[in-house]
């Protein structure tokens, strides 16, 4: 994410990009090291917040422009969040389950418009709903529109209650040893 995070600030000059620190300390200080050591150009405009309660995270999610979802690890969680309040989120689908969910949401949703095939597309994509009021509150629009599918849909809870059934039906021992 380093060069996506550095050209996306250096294509938009007023932009920031905020960080919540790392449930480990050092994981944060890590980071800081790193970006200042390969694009120091625009470290100045990377904001690290102290990590805080679930209510304030849902805020800075609904306060922000845009998302940036990770190539390498799902953002399933954040991604729901992020589209309960419209914030649009910008995804770049990797090749494993862990960093394909966001893509799947909006493929769900109908909306593949924030769905980027490559680097240069997933910057470009991020710097319009950065520096675009209008692009950026059509798409959160759409966003609100649309994502009550990811939220109330029955066929999901279904589908993880016949999950768990056979999953403990399959793992259980009968205590009555009837069958084996």
């Amino acid at each position: 994410m380093d060069e996506l995070i550095a050209d996306i600030l250096r294509r938009d000059a007023l932009g920031r990009v905020v960080m919540v620190d790392g449930r480990i300390e050092r994981w944060s200080e890590l980071l800081r090291r790193r970006w200042a050591a390969h694009m120091s150009d625009v470290t100045d405009r990377i904001v690290f917040l102290p990590r805080m309660d679930s209510r304030d995270f849902v805020d800075l999610i609904a306060a922000s422009d845009v998302m940036l979802d990770t190539r390498h690890f799902n953002g399933y969680n954040t991604s729901l969040e992020a589209f309960a309040v419209g914030t649009p989120v910008v995804t770049w689908p990797g090749e494993f389950q862990r960093g394909r969910h966001t893509y799947g949401m909006y493929r769900r949703m109908d909306t593949t418009e924030l769905i980027a095939n490559e680097a240069a597309q997933y910057i470009d994509i991020a710097v319009r709903l950065g520096t675009d009021a209008s692009y950026r509150a059509a798409r959160s629009d759409e966003i609100l529109e649309s994502s009550a599918v990811l939220f109330e849909d029955i066929q999901v809870v279904r589908e993880f209650e016949r999950f768990f059934e056979e999953t403990v039906a399959a793992n259980v021992p009968d205590p009555l040893n009837r069958g084996g």
